[in-house]
């Protein structure tokens, strides 16, 4: 037995599940303050006269703008990346994307964008990639799993 039989393996000191937060929380509380403009900007206008001339159904389209805004911030507030043995999971609002680590060709750092958020870049087989916003702080733990898993 040599003194590196002692140590744990690379994928064995992995967690069986890790996750993060990959929204932008500035961009979700921006669409909440928009939404709720446009809520206060149009309910009242909605529920008592305000001496215009009835205009129809132009006077509602401020309350599906304001639901797509709410709808927006929701999205930022659940966005989530999970990996497990599986793979890497995308979490969105109302989806769950699995990329499995055997169409994973490599882990790659992403480029850096206006607003500081690091991408992570996952490199398929057949020059396809995913993007995984605010993960740069991740690359080696995306980097560990790939590589203990692309044994199997």
């Amino acid at each position: 037995m040599g003194p590196d039989d002692d140590r744990p393996r690379e994928d064995e000191r992995l967690p069986s599940e890790e996750s993060w937060r990959v929204g932008r929380p500035w961009a979700a509380v921006l669409f909440l303050v928009v939404a709720a403009l446009y809520i206060a900007v149009t309910v009242p206008g909605l529920l008592g006269g305000d001496g215009v001339a009835d205009r129809g159904w132009r006077r509602w389209i401020p309350l599906p703008a304001a639901a797509a805004f709410l709808f927006v911030a929701a999205e930022e507030f659940r966005r989530r990346v999970a990996v497990d043995a599986e793979g890497v999971h995308l979490v969105a609002l109302f989806r769950r994307k699995t990329y499995p680590w055997h169409e994973v060709a490599e882990v790659r750092e992403g480029r850096p964008t206006l607003f500081g958020d690091r991408f992570v870049y996952l490199l398929r087989y057949g020059a396809k990639h995913v993007e995984l916003p605010n993960s740069g702080g991740r690359l080696r733990l995306l980097q560990r799993w790939h590589a203990a898993t692309a044994d199997r």
